[in-house]
């Protein structure tokens, strides 16, 4: 092709890893996830759903960023301990429901969700950038990933 040797050329790479133990880890927080993605995640029932736009909705109001799981559980113990004044505002405010988050986060945080969500934040520029003229390749490693459902 007379190319000589010019084809043979190294690029520079980065490994990432949500967990972190492998690469850099790639995080991102609840409040930039959003309720629906999030309800996804858990599997939520449209109730559920309906529950975790309220949290998020009382959040925003109040200008309160969900970062990490932590902050989701402090939210969700927030309008159920003042469920009575969010009820006339936002809907109403099921126990039961609050309930079943609760042990959907649960089951996140057992799978390792809790190094996902949280700051530094990912920022989609990272991974388009060039080093030395040179695009840089991105490797996502997956493979303890893969063994959670959830989070996969």
């Amino acid at each position: 092709f007379g190319l000589g040797e010019q084809w043979l050329q190294n690029f520079p790479v980065r490994f990432w890893d949500v967990y972190g133990e492998t690469g850099i880890p790639v995080r991102v927080t609840v409040s930039e996830m959003g309720p629906m993605l999030l309800a996804r995640l858990m599997n939520l029932n449209d109730t559920q759903e309906g529950l975790l736009n309220l949290v998020f909705k009382v959040a925003d109001d109040r200008g309160w960023h969900i970062l990490d799981l932590k902050d989701l559980r402090s939210m969700l113990k927030h309008v159920s301990d003042h469920a009575s004044e969010y009820r006339t505002q936002y809907g109403n405010v099921s126990a039961a429901s609050i309930g079943a988050i609760q042990r959907q986060l649960l089951t996140l945080e057992n799978e390792g969700a809790e190094k996902f969500f949280g700051e530094p934040s990912l920022n989609l520029q990272d991974w388009m950038q060039t080093d030395n003229g040179k695009g840089i390749i991105n490797i996502l490693n997956s493979e303890k990933l893969m063994r959670s459902p959830r989070m996969y």
